[in-house]
């Protein structure tokens, strides 16, 4: 009996260790013959369900790179829209090592042209999915001597990454090091300067990006962008650039004020010079005020004292509000007015206007303060004589004269 049983046991084990067990395979397992089930067409794929589309990816993007020069040059020069066949063609031209110079800017000077403002959803999205991105970036390494190219492929890059998928298909490509590294080679030429800065404010559209460039420098690299000229369109991309990577850290004070990466002061110089260098450019004084308003303590939230005097030496420089339309915030600084004091400017006591002033709310007192402080005194005054008044009526009340052995005369 008992040796019946142990060769019931062995058989088992050797069928697969339980009733049924040999006809189930685990997936990913294969049998011995080499036949197997769902799960080894799971695991043969590339071990997971998304991978799929992964190598479906690459190898659109492989078929992109193996597309001959000619083929990928011709389906460039007849597209007449953004296309994905288009995209596959410039970015199969661009990758080709036999592609010249010259070939690589024809193709981005189609693109360019035919990325003009606006950019739809769509298009944004199909350069998101294609390998476009990666050629781009890839063009400016190769192409870093050459200005006209990397310029060229820096303005494609910055209207193609009009969403933050297409921004991150940049980010993923290696675009931030690349154009650091440009504006790095390039420092003293402006041209380079100013498309690098375009590219910079379409890559910041996300949080993480901003933190990541301003740690690698490149708020530095913004302020010597803008030092090296004044030409309107350094200045105002420099100021958008700053705007978007300062914005990513308003919340963190210590971000702002103590990062090495990000000096308070000379971007404060920066804005201030922009708007000095512009004072008739909306645009321009806008975007300063918007990055002076990340850096400044309460930046144009009080009334200028001089200003309502007459006349402000610091003028466009002033952090102060000039004005009703000048004012910032929730508008709180509508009824105060600063003047200079010993330790700079101070809140104005004896001469603070307050509503009678300088925010104009009680009309009949807009004669620079001196009517109001008058209406006080006489207000008081009033109040006096009626105290008076009401004192010696109640000593009346309470017995005159008579009470005291005075008679009155009747």
């Amino acid at each position: 009996m008992t040796s019946g049983a142990d060769a019931f046991a062995r058989r088992r084990a050797e069928s697969g260790g339980s009733y049924g067990q040999a006809n189930f395979q685990a997936p990913g397992k294969v049998t011995n013959s080499g036949k197997g089930v769902w799960g080894s067409h799971y695991s043969s794929a590339g071990g997971g369900y998304n991978q799929g589309n992964q190598q479906q990816t690459q190898q659109s993007g492989n078929a992109a790179s193996l597309m001959p020069l000619a083929t990928a040059i011709k389906g460039v020069e007849e597209a007449s829209a953004i296309t994905e066949h288009l995209l596959r063609c410039a970015a199969a031209a661009m990758d080709n090592l036999q592609a010249s110079r010259a070939e690589v800017e024809a193709v981005l000077s189609k693109l360019v042209v035919l990325l003009q403002a606006p950019v739809t959803a769509q298009a944004t999205q199909l350069v998101a999915s294609s390998p476009l991105p990666g050629s781009v970036v890839r063009t400016i390494k190769q192409f870093q001597d050459a200005p006209p190219c990397v310029s060229m492929a820096c303005v494609v890059g910055a209207r193609s990454s009009g969403s933050i998928e297409s921004a991150t298909a940049y980010i993923r490509a290696g675009a931030l090091d690349e154009v650091n590294s440009l504006m790095d080679r390039h420092a003293s030429h402006g041209g380079v300067q100013n498309v690098s800065l375009l590219a910079l404010t379409g890559l910041m559209k996300e949080h993480t990006v901003a933190r990541q460039a301003v740690a690698g420098g490149t708020v530095n690299r913004i302020l010597n962008a803008m030092e090296l000229t004044s030409g309107r369109e350094v200045q105002y991309n420099g100021l958008l650039a700053l705007r978007l990577l300062l914005d990513s850290g308003r919340n963190s004070r210590a971000f702002l004020q103590d990062n090495p990466r990000a000096p308070r002061a000379n971007l404060q110089e920066a804005a201030l010079r922009a708007k000095v260098n512009h004072q008739s450019d909306n645009a321009v004084c806008n975007a300063a005020n918007d990055v002076l308003a990340l850096v400044t303590p309460r930046f144009k939230e009080v009334l200028c004292w001089h200003w309502q005097s007459g006349w402000c030496k610091l003028g466009p420089r002033c952090t102060y509000a000039h004005g009703q339309s000048d004012l910032r915030g929730d508008g709180r600084g509508a009824c105060e007015s600063v003047r200079p004091g010993k330790g700079g400017m101070e809140g104005d006591r004896g001469g603070k206007l307050g509503c009678k002033g300088g925010c104009g709310k009680d009309s009949e007192a807009q004669g620079g303060g001196k009517a109001g402080l008058v209406e006080d005194k006489v207000q008081i005054m009033n109040k006096d004589s009626e105290g008076c008044q009401k004192g010696a009526s109640k000593g009346a009340g309470k017995g005159s004269y008579s009470k005291r052995g005075v008679d009155t005369p009747s």
